[in-house]
C-alpha cells in the first residue's frame, strides 16, 4: 500500500521526535487545575491534526488538571478522581460506606492475589485514612479544604503510591475473580496469572485498557461514577472523540440517573507512551449527562465504541 508522501514525512518527523522524546518527570504528581488553554497553546506548533483538535477542547472541557507520566498517570489520575468525586458529593453516609467497602476488599485481595494481609495492609490504611479524614470534613470545612487534603496527599509520594498499590491489587483480584468476563481481553499465551503478575502490579507500570477496565469496574461503577475517556489522537476530524463507560442494566440503560461523571484526557502520540491527565467541565452545580449535552449542544466530542480504539484482544 502505498503511503503519499506528504503523511510520510509526516510520520517521518514524529518518529524522529520520539527518538530524542524523554518523558517529562519534573512537577508535582498531581498539579493544580489549569485553564485548557494551555493544551492549545501546548500544542500550537504541533501536527495540524492536533492543533485543530486541541483548538476546540476548551469549548466543552474548560479545565485539566496536569498528572505526571512517571508510568502511574493514569492509575493515579483514576484514583484521584475517585477521592476527589465522593468528596464534591458531599454525602458522610456514602464516604463511610466506601470505607466499610474498602474493609470488606480485604478477604477479597487475600483470597484471588495469595497475598497475606499483613503485606498490604498499611497500604489499604492510606486508603482508609484518606476516606476518613475526607468525612471529618463534610459539613464542618468549606470543601476547598477537602480538595487540599486529596491534593497533599498525592503529592505525597510514599501515601501516593501506596493507594495506587492497593488499586491495582483490587483490579489484579477483581480480574482472576472474574476471569471469563476479561479473558478475551488477555493475549494468548499469557494468561490471567502472568498478565497480573506483569502488567497490572508492578509499581510505575503503564495502565492498559484492560486495567483500566477494571479499576473503573472494581472502583467507580459501585459507587455511580460515570468515567468519559477523550482521546487525543491522530483519527481524522477536527474534534476529539470520547468514550463513555457507565454502570448499566441488561438492556443497557444506565442505573444512576445524574450521576457524576469524571473526565479523563487520553493523549496517545506517535512512537510515545500514552498519557492520561484529569478533564473538567466546569458547571455550577453538578449536572448529569445528558443535562450537559443539552446545555453543551453540539459538543465537541464525538462518541465512539470502545472497540473503535482498542483491538479486541490487546
Amino acid at each position: 500500500m502505498h503511503t503519499p508522501p506528504a503523511v510520510a514525512d509526516d510520520l517521518d518527523a514524529q518518529e524522529a521526535l520520539a527518538r530524542d522524546y524523554q518523558p517529562h518527570l519534573k512537577g508535582p504528581l498531581v498539579g493544580p487545575k489549569k485553564s485548557s488553554h494551555a493544551i492549545t497553546e501546548e500544542y500550537a506548533k504541533d501536527d495540524s491534526v492536533y492543533v485543530a483538535k486541541t483548538a476546540k477542547l476548551p469549548q466543552t472541557y474548560s479545565h485539566y488538571r496536569p498528572v505526571l507520566g512517571d508510568g502511574n498517570c493514569g492509575w493515579r489520575a483514576i484514583c484521584y478522581s475517585y477521592f476527589e468525586t465522593l468528596q464534591k458529593l458531599r454525602s458522610k453516609d456514602q464516604l463511610e460506606e466506601e470505607i466499610a467497602r474498602m474493609i470488606s476488599l480485604t478477604s477479597f485481595i487475600e483470597t484471588w492475589c495469595g497475598y497475606q494481609r499483613w503485606l498490604f495492609e498499611d497500604m489499604r490504611e492510606e486508603v482508609l485514612n484518606l476516606l476518613r479524614d475526607l468525612a471529618a470534613t463534610v459539613h464542618l470545612r468549606p470543601p476547598s479544604d477537602a480538595d487540599s487534603i486529596i491534593l497533599q496527599r498525592f503529592n505525597d509520594e510514599e501515601v501516593s503510591n501506596a493507594i495506587i498499590y492497593y488499586f491495582r491489587l483490587l483490579a489484579s483480584a477483581w480480574l482472576k475473580a472474574n476471569s471469563v468476563t476479561y479473558r478475551d481481553f488477555i493475549p494468548d499465551g499469557l494468561g490471567v496469572e502472568n498478565y497480573s503478575k506483569n502488567l497490572i502490579e508492578p509499581a510505575k507500570t503503564e495502565i492498559g485498557h484492560l486495567g483500566m477496565t477494571l479499576l473503573i469496574d472494581v472502583l467507580m461503577k459501585p459507587v455511580g461514577i460515570v468515567i468519559e475517556i477523550v482521546y487525543l489522537d491522530r483519527r481524522e476530524g477536527a474534534e476529539v472523540n470520547s468514550h463513555i463507560i457507565q454502570p448499566e442494566n441488561e438492556s443497557g440503560t444506565p442505573i444512576h440517573a445524574g450521576a457524576p461523571i469524571v473526565h479523563l484526557l487520553y493523549r496517545h502520540l506517535l512512537y510515545r507512551p500514552g498519557h492520561y491527565n484529569i478533564l473538567y467541565k466546569e458547571r455550577p452545580n453538578a449536572l448529569s449527562l445528558r443535562q450537559q449535552e443539552i446545555i453543551d449542544g453540539t459538543s465537541s466530542t464525538v462518541a465512539q465504541p470502545l472497540s473503535s480504539y482498542y483491538p479486541q484482544h490487546i
